[in-house]
């Protein structure tokens, strides 16, 4: 646990304002605990002062060190993780460019740790590519794999738009928590007739996040979330040559099936957009 000390040791407080004790076995010497402490995360510190008790260690410094040092690196990889990715789907960082940890840890100002776990994450995702003894690079979606994505998310999607109109259904929805989908597809339609490509793909975007956000079922989910987030890569290329006032309008049958809790109805209208979407990736790219 952290605590200031400010009573018996006022002095060392002012200069050593953060605390940690460390649990030692009596079996253990002070130079085994010493050592433990100078290869710890500790290091990273200004300043460190010790006091050596029967069975601990208190460590005194002027920075946070242990658990608020952990909290502070998962806050950093969390930052390079959707830095990162945002660059990608934006085309900031394009298919097949090279990464390297040491510059995008110079462009975040951070050390390279949290940027080198956050790459980690993106290739668990399929956003980036780690190949041996070459570097990082920007994974590319050929055509197949593309269509391949399109196939699973057609039976994928269709089971979430099934599940979240039985839930409707079941009152366990509100129509006021589908609003916001009501209001995702008004904007698209607003983008649409300003011929604003751009912005209607990123409300796309955030259409179908509130959409799988309804869903209770967290692995369908995540799933979902998974193959979206490799072809939404791509969907800056895709989107201006597919019909997006035909979108509109399934947007719109959709989001009425949920509104009526018609599962069947929910579940036929999500499969047969992303099909059709499919099929015109077939027709023009292939």
């Amino acid at each position: 646990m952290w605590r200031s000390f400010s009573i018996n040791c006022m002095r060392i407080s002012l200069k050593f304002p953060y605390a940690v004790k460390v649990l030692y076995l009596k079996s253990q010497s002070i130079t085994q605990v010493y050592r433990r402490i100078e290869t710890g995360k500790i290091r990273s510190a200004v300043n460190i002062f010790y006091t050596f008790n029967r069975d601990s260690c208190i460590i005194y410094t002027n920075k946070r060190i242990g658990q608020n040092k952990m909290k502070t690196h998962t806050s950093l990889t969390a930052i390079a993780y959707e830095n990162i990715k945002e660059q990608i789907l934006n085309q900031v960082l394009r298919p097949g460019s090279a990464i390297g940890e040491i510059e995008l840890a110079q462009q975040l100002e951070m050390s390279r740790t949290p940027v080198r776990d956050a790459i980690k994450r993106l290739e668990s995702e399929g956003l980036v590519e780690v190949i041996p003894r070459k570097g990082t690079f920007i994974r590319h979606l050929t055509a197949n794999e593309l269509i391949m994505c399109y196939e699973v998310t057609e039976g994928l999607e269709g089971m979430l738009a099934y599940h979240i109109a039985a839930q409707v259904r079941e009152c366990l929805i509100t129509q006021e928590q589908l609003q916001p989908l009501r209001q995702c597809i008004e904007a698209m339609d607003s983008y649409y007739e300003q011929n604003d490509p751009k912005s209607w793909v990123m409300t796309d975007e955030k259409y179908h996040e509130i959409l799988y956000s309804l869903c209770d079922n967290t692995i369908l989910q995540e799933y979902i979330h998974k193959i979206r987030t490799q072809f939404n890569c791509v969907s800056w290329f895709i989107t201006p040559r597919v019909d997006r006032k035909r979108s509109n309008d399934e947007h719109k049958e959709l989001y009425q099936s949920l509104l009526d809790g018609d599962a069947e109805k929910a579940r036929s209208v999500a499969q047969a957009q992303r099909a059709r979407i499919r099929e015109e990736i077939k027709k023009n790219y292939i």
